[in-house]
């Protein structure tokens, strides 16, 4: 079962907790139990992606549903969100970063 999404073309200055904070409002809130957000340190961003791990399956198609197409982050110009499940699953992909 994918637990696991890529939430892609995100905001470049978003770190895990506007992400947490995003989905929350979003209505996600107690629904994942990881968030990670690559980032390049020389330039103090993210890579323009970030990895959501859902406690139960169900809750990832809902995300990916909730944020495909919509903007994530407070970008200019806004930037649409592309969601998928990510190749690596599980919060033991998670709890490597």
């Amino acid at each position: 079962t994918r637990t696991t999404i890529m939430l892609q073309r995100i905001c470049y200055t978003l770190d895990e907790d506007d992400v947490r904070r995003i989905l929350d409002l979003r209505g996600f809130e107690s629904t994942y139990d990881a968030v990670y957000v690559p980032r390049n340190p020389k330039k103090n961003m993210n890579l323009g992606y970030a990895f959501v791990n859902f406690a139960r399956p169900e809750f990832a198609p809902a995300c990916i549903d909730a944020c495909s197409g919509q903007p994530f982050g407070d970008g200019d110009p806004p930037r649409m969100c592309s969601v998928a499940y990510s190749k690596a699953q599980g919060l033991d992909f998670m709890n490597q970063y």
